[in-house]
Formats: C-alpha cells, sequence, structure tokens
C-alpha cells in the first residue's frame, strides 16, 4: 500500500512541478498540498524510506518555490526547512 501512496503522491508532485515551470503557482501548490500529506503519513510508517524521503523533499522545495512566486514568503519557511 506504502507503494501505491508514494506513487500517487509522485504524480501529484510532478504535476506540481509542470505547473510550477508553466506560469501557475497556485495550481502548483493545490497538487503540493495532496502531495505532502501522503507523503507524511508513509513517513510515519516507513521513516527510512528513501524514496519517500526523496519525493517529500521535491514536493516541499516545489510548495516553498510556490508560496514565493505567490509573495506568501513567511508561509514558504516551514516548507524550505523541510
Amino acid at each position: 500500500m506504502t507503494d501505491y501512496q508514494t506513487a500517487l503522491a509522485s504524480n501529484y508532485d510532478n504535476l506540481s512541478l509542470l505547473a510550477n515551470t508553466s506560469g501557475k503557482p497556485d495550481e502548483s501548490l493545490a497538487w503540493c498540498r495532496k502531495a505532502i500529506p501522503v507523503l507524511e503519513a508513509v513517513r510515519v510508517k516507513e521513516p527510512n524510506n528513501a524514496n519517500v524521503a526523496q519525493v517529500l523533499r521535491n514536493a516541499s522545495w516545489n510548495e516553498a518555490e510556490s508560496l514565493t512566486k505567490l509573495g506568501r514568503h513567511a508561509e514558504a519557511l516551514p516548507a524550505w526547512d523541510r
């Protein structure tokens, strides 16, 4: 089940990246907000899963970039730290 969840969240993250590079940070943020909770739940079950950690890093990066592009810098800080 965790492999499915990780793959789903990875797809959400890819859609986030696509939206972000297409100049749609609000749409990108929506995809990040779908991916991150799924990944955090999987990380609780599998704290040493490197694939989950990498996808979570990517989703957090996309979230931080999207928030920064939207001028929501204070909200971006926790995402940059994650």
